[in-house]
């Protein structure tokens, strides 16, 4: 345990076993889930069902997340992951025109 101005601070201890991480890609604009976009971890791929959701048993900690479906490109995200929840928000790379 540190003390940081009066402040008692314990270190947060990841484990090292692997747990079933559900993972929820949603579109960054809309909000809306993304089926059939493909998911890469650790040169595992599998692909989110229409729920927008994708299982990997992996272990806590730093993770890169590649993202990749037809519209939206490629895209590697950064996540901690410590629970077995974990929601992505993937930027399409569609130009959006508004009208005045």
């Amino acid at each position: 345990m540190k003390e940081i101005n009066s402040l008692k601070v314990e270190p947060v201890s990841l484990s090292e076993e692997p747990i079933d991480t559900t993972f929820t890609i949603t579109n960054k604009e809309t909000g809306e889930v993304i089926s059939n976009a493909d998911v890469t971890i650790d040169g595992t791929t599998k692909t989110t069902d229409s729920n927008g959701e994708v299982t990997f048993s992996i272990s806590q900690g730093e993770t890169n997340i590649e993202l990749s479906k037809d519209g939206y490109g490629s895209q590697t995200k950064t996540r901690i992951i410590s629970s077995e929840q974990v929601s992505i928000q993937f930027e399409d790379n569609i130009e959006r025109v508004t009208s005045a």
